[in-house]
């Protein structure tokens, strides 16, 4: 019965993340179709563009801010399809922030949508942290290989390893066993997205979904709160590097691939190139399905542990020194 409820529970956590959680509620009749999330650059003037989705007269759509302050407006007119307007610098915007969308029209003003503001900085992912005590962020990327889990904990308790796991939410509704054994053991837990999509290629609301879904159920799972997100395959663009850090999440990378996620890497080759890498600062890359990873990790941290390294959680490391972009 605790299995079935366990179940239960966390397709109802899905489902309430699917919904659309910043679209017009109440009463209100829904004209215009409005982007959940907006991207922007900073110092930058960017067009919103929406459409119409049903019949609706001529009025003004309005975008207030949170206290209800009209920042800019544009008249559409009774026959017009879609229509687009301005977001300045000048308005005092935030990275994060909720725009409410209103179309004002006969003395009624309805709400369209609450549409989340991500502002990029220009910033880039995190590589390393510049420091020099001997501390070293292992992380490991979620995907196949769950029956390897189990041992691969009982190996870092072993060697006093802390390490951080960036879990995918379809891990997580799959195995929430094992990511509450991960939590459990004193590891910190991060976002790899919900679905592992290409993040190059997908609109902004998709992105939005694939990173606010997956926090999400990390958070009903473990009671965990997620600050880093790592993009599937490291691959991103200013877009969800944008999209995360209006989440409160922190783009991480690595500071090198340990390579146990292809097969044809030799376990020696893997071991030679871990111990070459590695210095004080650095994140390492790493697969709980990897081939060799077990194995290897048996050599390499006791070898690293003799050179007086730790091995902490990024968040961690992240308090040793300034962090390193890519």
């Amino acid at each position: 019965m605790k299995c079935v409820r366990r179940f239960l529970t966390l397709c109802l956590c899905l489902l309430l993340c699917l919904a659309p959680s910043l679209t017009a509620r109440g009463e209100d009749t829904v004209c215009w179709r409005v982007p959940g999330v907006v991207t922007a650059r900073a110092g930058a003037v960017t067009a919103v563009s929406f459409r119409k989705i049903s019949s609706a007269p001529a009025g003004e759509m309005q975008v207030l801010d949170e206290e209800g302050n009209v920042l800019t407006s544009v008249h559409l007119a009774r026959g017009a399809k879609d229509g687009r307007i301005l977001l300045r610098p000048e308005m005092g915007l935030k990275n994060g922030q909720i725009l409410r969308f209103c179309f004002l029209h006969d003395g009624v003003s309805e709400l369209q949508s609450e549409t989340m503001l991500a502002i990029d900085d220009g910033r880039e992912g995190i590589v390393r942290v510049d420091t020099a005590e001997k501390k070293i962020a292992i992380t490991f990327d979620s995907a196949n290989g769950v029956g390897r889990v189990p041992d691969l904990l009982d190996l870092l308790d072993r060697y006093d390893a802390k390490c951080t796991f960036f879990l995918q939410g379809a891990f997580l509704l799959n195995h929430p066993d094992q990511a509450i054994m991960i939590s459990q053991r004193g590891h910190e837990l991060a976002n790899h997205s919900m679905n592992h999509a290409d993040m190059r290629v997908v609109d902004d609301g998709k992105i939005l979904r694939e990173i606010q879904d997956c926090s999400a159920i990390i958070r009903e799972v473990t009671g965990q709160t997620v600050r880093y997100y790592r993009p599937p395959g490291g691959y991103y663009t200013w877009r969800d590097h944008a999209i995360g850090q209006a989440l409160g999440h922190e783009m991480i990378l690595w500071t090198f691939d340990s390579l146990d996620g292809f097969p044809q890497t030799g376990r020696y080759a893997m071991q030679n190139r871990m111990m070459q890498e590695s210095r004080p600062g650095a994140i390492i890359l790493m697969h709980i399905y990897g081939q060799y990873t077990l194995q290897v990790l048996e050599t390499y941290l006791p070898a690293m542990r003799e050179q007086g390294y730790s091995f902490v959680t990024v968040g961690e490391l992240m308090t040793c020194g300034p962090a390193v972009e890519k």
